[in-house]
């Protein structure tokens, strides 16, 4: 194993040891046994498939509408998690058994919200046919400009 580089991750500092190349498959990082809990969850790939060949020079792949994304800093996070979880726990599931059973978004590990017009929307206003409709008019984004997240 190569000696890592001194890695600054949130303003600390730290050494680590360079377990993950460029050339090491998605897969084989996923399936890390250090990562057994979690791995699932590090790369975006819940939404489309990814053929098993991809390495980490491959990433880009998995973020399309993402640019500049970096091979050597992907390789340095992961490097830094795997000798985190090494030593403690790095990825806290926050939702019981229980509760992932009963609600099913809990169990898929996304954020899901249901939005409430503060009008119903009639048959007329999700007519998408007619560009006077509600559901066209909601279409333009400006209105994101100043919504309070």
């Amino acid at each position: 194993m190569m000696k890592g580089v001194v890695f600054n991750l949130l303003s600390t500092t730290f050494q680590y040891e360079r377990k993950f190349k460029a050339t090491d498959t998605i897969f084989s990082v996923i399936e890390d046994p250090v990562f057994k809990s979690f791995g699932k969850f590090l790369f975006p790939i819940g939404y489309r498939s990814i053929d098993d060949g991809w390495t980490l020079k491959d990433v880009s792949r998995l973020l399309p509408y993402h640019s500049n994304i970096s091979v050597e800093e992907t390789q340095n996070v992961l490097n830094y998690f795997h000798k985190e979880a090494q030593e403690r726990p790095v990825f806290y599931d926050i939702y019981t058994e229980e509760e992932k059973r009963k609600d099913r978004s809990k169990k898929v590990r996304a954020d899901l919200f249901e939005l409430l017009p503060a009008e119903p929307y009639s048959s007329c206003d999700l007519n998408w046919r007619d560009e006077g409709s509600r559901v066209n008019e909601n279409t333009v984004t400006s209105w994101l400009d100043d919504l309070n997240l």
